[in-house]
């Protein structure tokens, strides 16, 4: 990635640490991120421990969203759960 685009995530994710999602120090955060996100996640993932918070990342591939899309039952995707 170029220093101008990452430049530019790096002031998108500072927007949305601080004035959207309003992170502050010990708050409990998750972020679910995919392949295509990876480098916006860690920007955003280093803003909230800027401030004082260890997020919980996750990752979403392709082949996993597939493999649940295909192979698990409708019963297991009905509800989401309040972790997710």
């Amino acid at each position: 990635m170029q220093f101008q685009e990452r430049s530019v995530l790096k002031k998108v994710a500072w927007q949305i640490v601080r004035n959207c999602l309003r992170v502050r120090e010990n708050d409990m955060v998750t972020l679910n991120t995919w392949h295509h996100t990876i480098d916006l996640a860690e920007e955003i993932a280093f803003g909230y421990y800027k401030v004082g918070t260890v997020p919980l990342v996750t990752l979403m591939t392709n082949n996993l969203w597939y493999r649940i899309m295909n192979e698990l039952p409708a019963e297991n995707l009905a509800e989401t759960l309040l972790h997710a």
